[in-house]
């Protein structure tokens, strides 16, 4: 019925990792739906126009399209009749077919026909009950086509391939992308939603709190935990659509956040542009409370470099990638795979870091920890990892190299000793095997080295150079036996 639409790519190094794929998208964002009943001349319809047609055309247009081309055609018709009969948005579009149909049974008239959908503000949004298709939409006639009130989403009987774009704040946005996770034609989010527990009666719910219930963990059914990539796009949607609205409230509330002090900006940039004949846009600051902004990442770095200018340079450098076949992940995707249940892991590292920082901070493994600072980060491949920095108190420095041998290590545990520290090196942190130029291993340069560096130099002992960078021991013998 209507469709996401942004610029993205999809990075090529994941098709040779046979990696998991991920949506990313970039620039201009929008959601589109179709004008028109009919699509132009000698163009396959598409968006809504599909649901004007009979069931089995309908199909057939559906398969023709490469993305369904491994499709059930029979699961294809199944969900093109479950649609029709029970979505309120196929049954409205229907409506609008059979009303032409009534006023020209034999097809030689031009009707003016429009299908405007309802927006009607009193309506309670608290109330959960079924839509009715003659609630949501109205078919009427009109001599010039015009509407008789403003309405924002309009479909006319005509061959066109036109389309209007649908704002995020519309609440059949969501049922109109995304079909199958509102079979019914239920109302997705819009800003009059408002709560249902007597706790908070008129507690307006804000888009991040509408999208955390929709994709909370249940025990019944829930076709958004099973709709595979298509909760992947979801998720993303929703982010962009939170992200968005909180944009839009920069924008219009700039005199609030004291946009004015930047005046002297805008006059250099005016006087700028007169002289090379361009036109400046309206610049919009964001504050240092939006995440990700350009101020948030400087305040974040200038408390960092704080730290240091205080307690000096960090002690220890740790790093923790998410491993996806840790038990707490592949014990809770209930049949589902990993890519499709980004929520499931970014919760499950979350709690894996809170166990690292205890072990860091309460137990002290390392010594007294006085002050640290780290940043979560998301790899190409989706999973979560994390770089920390920590100082340690004056007394648990590491300055001798027998200390510093005992906290961290670059050679293979013994077998024997340490057997099940042992197999998870093995298993989690070799690298390679790496070098050979007739393998397309993602680390292999064009001159058949490893990009990595590896192999790695062997030392007999801790060195430091100037620049304070151990090179931990690592013996060739140690490296040898254990590899064997």
């Amino acid at each position: 019925m209507a469709s996401m639409g942004a610029p993205g790519n999809r990075n090529p190094l994941d098709v040779v990792n046979n990696a998991p794929y991920c949506l990313k998208i970039h620039g201009q964002y929008h959601h589109l739906t179709s004008t028109a009943m009919c699509p132009a001349d000698g163009q396959a319809p598409r968006f809504a126009q599909l649901y004007f047609l009979d069931t089995e055309e309908a199909v057939n247009h559906r398969m023709n399209n490469k993305a369904n081309q491994e499709c059930d055609p029979e699961i294809m018709k199944d969900l093109s009749c479950f649609m029709v009969q029970c979505n309120e948005f196929a049954k409205t579009f229907k409506m609008m077919r059979q009303v032409e149909k009534d006023l020209n049974p034999i097809g030689n008239k031009t009707i003016n026909l429009m299908l405007s959908f309802r927006k009607d503000p009193q309506h309670d949004q608290r109330r959960y009950n079924a839509p009715q298709a003659n609630k949501i939409a109205v078919v009427f006639q009109n001599v010039d086509g015009k509407p008789p009130f403003e309405r924002d989403i309009r479909i006319y009987n005509k061959n066109s391939n036109d389309v209007q774009q649908i704002s995020i704040l519309d609440k059949r946005c969501d049922p109109m992308c995304y079909p199958l996770l509102y079979p019914y034609g239920n109302d997705g989010w819009h800003s009059e939603l408002k709560s249902n527990n007597p706790k908070y009666p008129g507690f307006k719910i804000s888009q991040m709190d509408y999208y955390a219930h929709l994709l909370a963990r249940r025990v019944e059914f829930s076709q958004f935990k099973r709709a595979g990539k298509l909760r992947c796009q979801f998720i993303l949607d929703a982010y962009m659509k939170t992200e968005v609205n909180r944009l839009n409230y920069i924008k219009l509330n700039q005199p609030q956040l004291r946009a004015e002090l930047y005046s002297g900006l805008m006059d250099h940039l005016d006087n700028r542009a007169q002289n090379e004949g361009i036109t400046v846009g309206i610049p919009v600051i964001l504050p240092s409370s939006f995440m990700g902004s350009p101020r948030n990442m400087q305040e974040r770095y200038q408390d960092a470099m704080s730290l240091v200018r205080k307690f000096g340079k960090p002690d220890i450098f740790l790093t923790m990638t998410c491993n996806p076949q840790c038990p707490e992940i592949k014990n809770n995707l209930d049949g589902c795979l990993i890519e499709f249940r980004p929520d499931l892991v970014a919760k499950t590292f979350n709690l894996d870091v809170k166990e690292v920082l205890k072990d860091l901070i309460q137990n002290k493994i390392f010594g007294n920890i006085i002050a640290y600072a780290g940043v979560i980060e998301f790899q190409k491949r989706g999973l979560p990892h994390l770089h920390l920095l920590a100082m340690l108190s004056d007394e648990d420095k590491p300055r001798l190299q027998e200390v510093i041998d005992m906290m961290v290590w670059a050679e293979i545990p013994n077998e024997e000793r340490y057997p099940e520290l042992n197999k998870k090196v093995l298993k989690h942190m070799i690298h390679g095997p790496c070098g050979d130029p007739s393998m397309r291993y993602p680390c292999t340069g064009e001159d058949g080295k490893c990009l990595k560096g590896f192999p790695k130099e062997f030392f007999e002992e801790i060195n430091a150079n100037d620049l304070t960078v151990l090179q931990l021991k690592y013996k060739h013998e140690m490296a040898q036996d254990s590899l064997e």
